[in-house]
């Protein structure tokens, strides 16, 4: 009964991810720059925020999905799919495209790297060690951060010229 537990939350977990893509994307997509700091804080910083949250925790649920479905004797491969994981679902699809989409915020990226050096710490100090998976949340991390801000200066050069 436990197995459809853990499921069942990823199901949840993946709706209130959509719900809040759709809320973010709606929310930087139709303000405008008169409406003021405020404005801005309360609903790009606050939404971007869980959103990002909520996108990290995404990617750890199914993990946990995964590793309370998948045989006992793929453990061997958990470091090499994590890494993998962390890489390709967690940078380019979840961080970079959130906040691409979102004409380079940082708010997202700054939950989702807030989280990743959580993970770092509890790979690299924890009770599960496991360097590789830590390492690559700290470059993850890194990454996660720099890409917005880059795209950021760069949206806002163009705009000036």
């Amino acid at each position: 009964m436990q197995f459809l537990s853990v499921w069942a939350t990823v199901v949840c977990i993946i709706l209130l991810l959509a719900a809040l893509v759709i809320t973010y994307l709606r929310a930087v997509r139709t303000r405008e720059p008169a409406d003021g700091w405020l404005d801005g804080i309360l609903i790009d910083v606050v939404t971007g925020l869980h959103l990002g949250w909520v996108a990290l925790a995404t990617v750890a649920n199914i993990a946990a999905a995964l590793t309370a479905t998948v045989p006992a004797d793929w453990e061997s491969a958990a470091s090499v799919v994590g890494v993998i994981v962390l890489i390709v679902i967690v940078v380019a699809a979840v961080a970079l495209g959130i906040s691409a989409s979102g004409g380079w915020r940082i708010a997202p990226v700054l939950s989702i790297a807030w989280g990743l050096g959580w993970l770092a710490v509890a790979r690299l100090l924890g009770d599960l060690v496991d360097v590789p998976i830590g390492i690559t949340a700290i470059i993850v991390a890194v990454v996660v951060i720099i890409v917005p801000v880059v795209g950021r200066l760069m949206r806002e050069r163009t705009l000036a010229d």
